[in-house]
């Protein structure tokens, strides 16, 4: 959860506030995500859209 100050604005996801991220996105009605939970969230996006990566087929070649 994170704890209003004044000014103070934290990441909804993790909690560090902006003093602790590199980057704070602030979306509609105050929503804060960090640059790491971005990250997190991109990363769990495509793991679960791509297939299992499966070994490059080899062809065979005639020896003749």
């Amino acid at each position: 959860m994170r704890i209003k100050t004044a000014e103070l604005l934290a990441c909804d996801f993790c909690g560090e506030d902006q003093n602790h991220v590199a980057h704070l996105f602030q979306g509609p009605r105050d929503v804060c995500i960090c640059g790491a939970c971005v990250s997190r969230c991109v990363s769990t996006v495509l793991e679960r859209r791509l297939p299992p990566a499966t070994p490059p087929k080899t062809e065979e070649v005639a020896h003749g």
